[in-house]
């Protein structure tokens, strides 16, 4: 071995993706294996995600929050506020919970 081979660097080799090429291609021919993929992760989700409830419930809670703030900006700024208050409060009450169930 010479010593320039010694001294050179080499290249950190890249962490292989977990999906294959051929995998990332049959997904765009066979929607149905697609779909099928999605129910299997929304099941899982249901029976999995803190003790079972639909993920959808949390999203459609998010989306009154989000109009409940909505209409606290047409009252005024000082409701804004309050509103952003409360819902950065239930946000951490929901982080704490998810973290107790994950641990």
């Amino acid at each position: 071995m010479k010593l320039a081979e010694l001294t050179t660097t080499t290249t950190k080799k890249r962490a292989k993706s977990t999906r294959s090429a051929e995998n990332r291609k049959n997904t765009t021919k066979r929607p149905r294996k697609l779909r099928r993929r999605q129910q299997r992760r929304r099941r899982r989700l249901q029976s999995s995600w803190s003790g079972g409830h639909n993920h959808n419930a949390c999203q459609r809670a998010a989306t009154a929050e989000g109009e409940r703030e909505k209409q606290a900006a047409a009252a005024g700024g000082s409701a804004v506020r309050r509103a952003h208050a409360e819902k950065s409060i239930k946000q951490q009450h929901m982080l704490s919970t998810v973290s107790t169930l994950i641990n």
